[in-house]
């Protein structure tokens, strides 16, 4: 299998973890599907369907009909990647809706690196815009640090009103 990446609508480390453990049952009912299929045992249905999250992973990685040797790969690529990739924690004025979540992970896994890994919070002091802490780094893009930069301007602004 080749290096996985991940699809924007599973973006958090919980969501990643999510994931691994949706495979391991999924994993293990194909198991054991495959092994009442060797016993030519009458019931050889497979007894989980794969989760929505843990179908979206299959169909980045195409694995339409995948095995337990495959499954294993995913597996320690996804550990790989919640152990390795880097996690940035976005901080809103407001809860952005799954659509603007999918953006913003897209937007980080192309000009950042492939696999970034994002949490989302709320705090309306911000007034908009947003705050982005990843490791030891702020960078605050929110209305309200560009306000307090510009005490004159607000100044400014807050006359005319």
């Amino acid at each position: 299998m080749k290096a996985f990446i991940l699809p924007d609508n599973i973006y958090s480390p919980d969501q990643v973890s999510t994931v691994v453990l949706d495979l391991n049952t999924y994993q293990s009912a194909l198991r054991d599907s495959l092994a009442r299929a060797k016993t030519k045992s009458k019931n050889t249905s497979l007894d989980a369907e794969p989760t929505a999250l843990l179908q979206d992973t299959l169909d980045a990685c195409g694995l339409d009909h995948p095995t337990p040797d495959l499954l294993d790969e995913l597996r320690r690529q996804l550990e790989t990647i919640l152990a390795q990739s880097p996690i940035a924690h976005i901080t809103l004025a407001a809860l952005p809706n799954l659509l603007i979540k999918k953006k913003i992970t897209g937007w980080f896994r192309k000009e950042i690196t492939p696999n970034a890994l994002l949490t989302f919070s709320v705090r309306t002091d911000i007034g908009g815009g947003a705050v982005v802490q990843s490791g030891s780094h702020i960078y605050d893009f929110s209305f309200r640090s560009l306000l307090v930069a510009n005490k004159q301007k607000l100044a400014e602004i807050a006359s005319r009103v």
